[in-house]
This record gives structure tokens, sequence and C-alpha cells, in this order.
């Protein structure tokens, strides 16, 4: 008889275990809005009260419970485990995912700046796509996501979409949430066993860093994190162009996509090869090109800097509730201009930024390996986020899956460490400033207690993350010695 491709029987029965845990969620909803005809209409719902997030922080409690057994289970101790149909295993977690998002999504109408101008931008950018920056208005987000924001603006128009368009402007992200999860299961199977790849998959997917930041605050850094992602995988299987395009449209979706460039200068100076820095800043400024000329409405090219200047300078502080260093010196939207030991601390965040890079050059030079690119990544973004200033309380949220991706091509186990741990500050970050934005209340002094804790779980983070790069780069030494 021909065998079929499988998995183990308790991937499926882990997947099953996820929709049980979420059964309450279903009834919970068709009980508080029973009144309603319909069941499509008691799962399209608007909530105005937070007694949602209690839910969701206790299920977010067992998650990471959970997780700590896994990472012994399956990574630790190596379980292995029966086989049943991989197909059936992928689409019943996909499922169960969506449907879980979906659900979330309508909770709660989302983070109520973000949601708001994401609306007002669909509806604006729907119609008048080539005047859209030149018109009245503000507008702070580089061009890319606006091609998204038209397709949702005329899905708007449809009347019998009108009524979930919360949902429509959240679906990008949680699109980007599955599809990530996916790559994360196709890369690992390559370097991995199917138990430990179908772990960190469903890891990533139910994780409640990401559920909470695209389901119920509304916000893109799925998506910008997906285009991080792929850049930085395309350098490691040598497709620099491909790289170079998903680098410009990183940019050209978040300014913070920034952080992530020195990755590509670090692999262009390790070829040594002039031609691949030629080819890399062409493609990036012709990617570039095509995606602003629309928007261009007859100006200067050079409008985009302006933009980008305009956007990097908006927000002049230590940090906007940003659980990092400079919120335990009570930074928090204070102005950066402000002198810490005859030092502003604008300087400061600039020169931390300077020794994040050299750092994460060093430990790419090094290990003079592709696959040492997303080790770079997650050191950029960790070190900038805990140490720069004009931090955003999201800012840490690509470190959770960079953190599997080292995890999954370096084979060290702490990574994985690392990534539970990032998925926690992360969600406590972006929970608590959520909770307080929708009319939670939280005094001042909790507030303060719960990012000053934070902070120093950020800063321990920071730490056993230079540990590890360190570690990795003496044991390459000591293998290439031997």
């Amino acid at each position: 008889m021909k065998k079929t491709k499988n998995v183990s029987i308790k991937f499926i029965l882990m997947i099953k275990i996820c929709l049980l845990a979420f059964v309450p969620t279903f009834i919970y909803v068709f009980i508080k809005k029973s009144s309603y005809l319909t069941i499509i209409d008691k799962v399209y719902i608007k909530r105005t009260d937070l007694s949602y997030l209690e839910y969701v922080s206790f299920l977010s409690v067992i998650f990471f419970i959970f997780a700590v057994l896994g990472y012994y289970l399956f990574i630790e101790n190596k379980a292995k485990l029966t086989v049943i149909s991989e197909k059936r295993a992928i689409i019943i977690a996909g499922f169960v995912a969506l449907i879980l998002r979906v659900i979330l999504a309508n909770l709660v109408n989302g983070h109520t700046f973000d949601i708001g101008w994401f609306t007002t931008w669909s509806t604006k950018v729907s119609r008048n796509f080539t005047e859209f920056y030149v018109s009245k208005g503000f507008a702070d987000y580089p061009p890319l996501y606006m091609y998204v924001l038209f397709v949702i603006g005329k899905l708007n128009s449809l009347s019998f979409l009108s009524k979930y368009y919360i949902l429509v402007i959240k679906l990008p992200a949680i699109i980007s949430d599955l599809g990530a999860s996916y790559l994360v299961y196709r890369v690992a199977k390559k370097y991995s066993s199917i138990e430990i790849s179908a772990f960190i998959a469903l890891f990533y997917l139910f994780n409640p860093a990401t559920i909470i930041n695209s389901c119920l605050w509304g916000q893109v850094d799925s998506v910008f994190t997906i285009l991080i992602v792929l850049a930085i995988y395309f350098i490691v299987q040598e497709k620099l162009k491909l790289s170079s395009v998903m680098f410009a449209l990183s940019v050209l979706m978040k300014p913070q996509g920034i952080v992530f460039l020195p990755v590509m200068f670090f692999e262009l100076v390790r070829r040594k090869k002039i031609k691949n820095f030629g080819v890399a800043i062409l493609t990036g400024l012709i990617v570039t090109f095509i995606v602003i000329f629309p928007f261009n409405a007859g100006r200067n090219l050079l409008w985009i800097l302006e933009l980008y200047k305009k956007t990097i300078t908006e927000y002049p502080y230590i940090t906007m509730n940003a659980f990092n260093l400079y919120f335990l010196f009570k930074g928090n939207f204070l102005e950066h201009s402000k002198i810490l030991f005859m030092v502003s601390y604008h300087s400061i965040g600039m020169i931390f930024i300077v020794l994040t890079t050299l750092f994460s050059w060093f430990i790419y030079y090094k290990g003079n390996k592709e696959k040492y690119s997303f080790l770079s990544a997650l050191i950029q973004i960790v070190g900038v986020f805990t140490l720069s200033v004009g931090m955003h309380e999201r800012y840490l949220y690509p470190a959770v899956i960079i953190s599997i991706f080292s995890f999954i091509y370096l084979k060290d186990k702490r990574f994985f460490i690392l990534s539970i741990g990032f998925s926690i500050t992360s969600y406590i970050n972006t929970h608590t400033v959520l909770y307080d934005v929708l009319g939670g209340n939280i005094s001042k002094v909790l507030f303060d207690r719960i990012g000053m804790l934070t902070a120093v779980l950020n800063i321990i983070l920071i730490i056993f993350m230079i540990k590890i790069s360190i570690d990795n780069i003496l044991m390459r030494k000591k293998i290439i010695n031997n």
C-alpha cells in the first residue's frame, strides 16, 4: 500500500485542543448577544466593554505555559510521535487559526487612532488615488500600504461588506499571520524534525503577541514583518535581487524597515563584489520608483524623502509606551532633547544604534555565512527597541518570528527560549497600552509598575541574546579549529 506523507497524531490532537480551548469564546459571544437573530450576527459584534481582554489574558497565560511544556517535550527531549496526513493537519490548523482570528477581530473595533486613520485613509485613497499625498489631511504612512487600503476602500463600497468593515481592515494582517506561520513550517521542515517544525509553527500561529496585534489592536505589523522575514530569507537562499525587492518594500511599508537594512549591507560586504552593491541599489531604486510614482502628482520625486523626514521626526519622545531601558528612567512621552549625564537622550539613543549595528556586524562577520543574517536582524531590532529612543510599544514585534528563524538556521534551542520571552514582553506591552487606550483606566502607578517590570525582562532578554550570539561565534571558531 502506498504510504502518504504524514505528521503526528498528537500534532492533530494539539490542534483540536487549541480549538476546544477557544470553544468558551464562541459560547461567550453567543450568550452575551443572544438577542441577535442569526449566528452570523452573533459572530460579527462590536463590543465596547473590556471584559474580552481578561479572557484573552487568561488564555494567553495558558498558552505560554503550554509553550514552555512544548519546548521541553519537543525541543529538549525530542519527543517522537506517530503519523497522520500532513495536508489535513495544515488545513485544520489554518482553519482553526482563521476562525479564531475572525471572532477575536470582531470583539473590539481596535485601537481608536490606528483604526480611525486606516478607515479615513482607505476612503480617501479609494476616491482619489494619485492625489492622496497632496490633498488635505494627515498621512504619515509610506505609500506601499496605501495600495492595500485602496482595495479595502473599494470593498467598503459594496453594501454587503460595509457591515464588516473593521474586519476587512484587519484581514491583511490576519492573512500575513497565517502566511508567516506556514513559512515557518515549510522552512523548519528542511532543518528539523516534523515534530519540532509543527510545534514552532503552531507556537507562532496561536501566539498571543501576534493575535493581539493584528486581531484586537488592528495594526499591520505582521504585514511589515513578513516582508522583513522574506528579505532575510532570500539572503539565506543567496537571492540578493529578491532580497533587495523585499527590503525596499519593507521600507516603503514602514520606516522601521531601515533598522534591518544593515543586514543586507553586511552580506554585500561579505561577498566583496562591487557589482552586488550596484545590483542591490538599482533594484531597490526601481522598486521604490514603481511604488511611489503613481502618488507623484507632478511633483519632484524627492517628496518621498520629506514624507520620511516628517514621519521620523513626528514623535520627538524618549519612549512612547515602549517598555524599554528608558521607561526605567521615567522617560515615557518626555522629549528626547532632555539631558542625562550631560548628554541628550537623543544622542544616547543614536550612540546605542551605532553600537548595536557594530555588534551585529561583528557577529555576521565572524559567522561568515548567510544563515547568520537572521541573528544579525534579531540583534538589530532588539538592540534598537531596547536601547534607542523614539520607540513605540509594538516595535519589538518582529523579534518573535526572527528568533524562531534564528533557531531554525543556527540550531541553538536558546533562540526559541528568546522567542517565548519576546512573545511575553511584546504581549504585555501591547495588551497594557491597548487596555488603557480603550478606557481600562489603568492607574499611572500600575501602568508604570507593569512597564518597569517588562522593561527589566527585556533588558534580561537582550543580555541573554548577546551571550547566545557570542557563544555561537565561539562555537563556530572551535569547530573550525578542530
